[in-house]
């Protein structure tokens, strides 16, 4: 199978395997063997249960011809097994830049979870959008990406995705990463001990503590 075959006859099959490397699982890439696909592209891949993601591609020779390396991240999210056949088709991204992005960050590893730790969202902002353009990243809602900050490993949940095309792939809002174009923001998740600072952060809403809705004159304060 070679790119031309796969982008000009719609939907191909493949196997899903493990990825190669613990190097590649980080570039949050999907791996295709080169044979397959002649360029980095982006892809919708159907998981047979009548569900489709989001996936942007990276050859690599680690991987066997007719076989998709996911790491487990991803396999997760996707609903994948090792073996399992997924058809996979050719999607065009190229209009669909995104103006924005949120970010929920989370720890990777649960024993980290009570750990306080202060990141600076600027310099996240920095780091993660050379990863995003170097890799020509696109993005769907509910999407997580495995990234370090300091040596620690962090998961980032896409949560939000403001773009003028509104494609949307199983009802999600997908948007393309372009440097200078898409405004990247963070967001700590919920009773995560993680703090955030910097002007890329968005400030957690205290809910509950004061009811719109509630009648202060009953407490006479109104």
């Amino acid at each position: 199978m070679n790119m031309k075959a796969f982008g000009s006859h719609g939907a191909s099959e493949f196997s899903v395997a493990k990825c190669p490397s613990n190097t590649l699982s980080m570039t949050n890439s999907i791996i295709a063997n080169y044979s397959d696909f002649k360029n980095e592209s982006h892809v919708i891949v159907e998981n047979g249960r009548n569900q489709k993601f989001l996936f942007t591609v990276k050859t690599d020779d680690g991987i066997q011809q007719g076989s998709l390396g996911f790491s487990g991240i991803q396999r997760k999210w996707a609903y994948l097994g090792i073996g399992q056949k997924i058809r996979v088709q050719a999607c065009k991204m190229s209009d669909a830049i995104a103006q924005e992005v949120v970010f929920e960050i989370d720890f990777f590893r649960r024993q980290q979870a009570k750990t306080k730790i202060n990141f600076n969202t600027d310099e996240m902002v920095d780091i993660y959008s050379r990863h995003f353009r170097e890799f020509n990243h696109s993005f769907m809602e509910d999407q997580e990406f495995l990234v370090t900050m300091n040596d620690i490993h962090l998961i980032l949940t896409v949560k939000e995705i403001k773009t003028k095309s509104a494609m949307q792939v199983n009802g999600r809002l997908t948007g393309l990463f372009s440097l200078g174009e898409t405004n990247v923001m963070f967001s700590s998740a919920p009773e995560s001990s993680i703090l955030l600072g910097g002007k890329h952060r968005i400030r957690k809403q205290n809910a509950g503590i004061i009811n719109p809705d509630f009648d202060f004159q009953r407490l006479g304060i109104g």
